[in-house]
């Protein structure tokens, strides 16, 4: 999986615009059930390094877009670069706390509207939530021409 630790609990907030060095940790070594590291690795990739970019949100309902390439590229370059919305944990002064995070994937419907709300509620409960949109969804479709 790719991971963003780092930036998790990164104090302070990470501002627009600011990027991190990141490397996949996807390591399936240590599963046990052949039939687990059978399905694993016909989902893996290689791990690499890559670039992760914080910017602006697109609208009110997240505090910053996270954006970083994705592992399995389809050649549409706007679709292979991954968009997560971070609702960012806060205290009663808005101040953002040092809390886990949880990564919400939206369903299928092109409004997200279900995985927002996951999103949002994991949020009130004073959890960081990371709703990432799925490959041609979102931040990662491509305008349809005319």
């Amino acid at each position: 999986m790719r991971t963003l630790r780092h930036i998790a609990n990164a104090e302070p907030l990470p501002a627009s615009g600011q990027q991190f060095e990141a490397r996949d940790s996807l390591d399936i070594t240590g599963e046990k059930s052949a039939d687990a590291k059978a399905c694993l690795r016909s989902l893996a990739w290689t791990n690499s390094k890559f670039t992760v970019t914080c910017d602006e949100p697109k609208n009110s309902r997240y505090d910053l877009l996270v954006r970083f390439p994705s592992p399995i590229a389809s050649g549409d370059s706007v679709n292979d670069r991954v968009a997560m919305e971070w609702s960012v944990a806060r205290d009663a002064n808005q101040q953002p706390l040092k809390r886990t995070a949880v990564v919400v994937v939206h369903e299928s419907g092109s409004s997200m509207i279900i995985g927002r709300l996951f999103a949002q509620g994991l949020q009130r409960r004073g959890l960081h939530a990371r709703m990432i949109q799925l490959p041609h969804y979102g931040e990662r479709q491509t305008a349809c021409p005319g």
